[in-house]
């Protein structure tokens, strides 16, 4: 799955880690209760301390371990060579050229 993530950290925590969109059941706990919040009013240093706090908690609790990866098979034409993206089924146009020259 790509989620998009944002580069911000307080974005990424609304998203994910905040009752909504991909956390549909309002999963948390305390140590979440506690830096959400934290992340929240802080900012600079302070704030991205309580991110890499919160992250490393997320790690640690596994909330974001993928429970399955799908395996995908790609077939191009004869004279067509298609690189393989991470995270898609099926890859961008620009990763596919002529596998020969004329």
């Amino acid at each position: 799955m790509n989620i998009g993530q944002s580069a911000t950290d307080w974005i990424t925590v609304q998203d994910l880690v905040a009752p909504g969109a991909f956390n549909l059941f309002g999963s948390t706990d305390a140590t979440v209760k506690r830096l959400v919040p934290e992340i929240q009013r802080s900012t600079g240093a302070e704030a991205t301390t309580a991110a890499r706090r919160l992250n490393q908690h997320l790690v640690d609790q596994a909330w974001f371990v993928p429970f399955y990866r799908m395996s995908y098979l790609l077939v191009t034409a004869d004279g067509v060579k298609a690189e393989p993206q991470s995270g898609m089924a099926v890859p961008s146009i620009y990763n596919y050229r002529p596998s020969r020259t004329a």
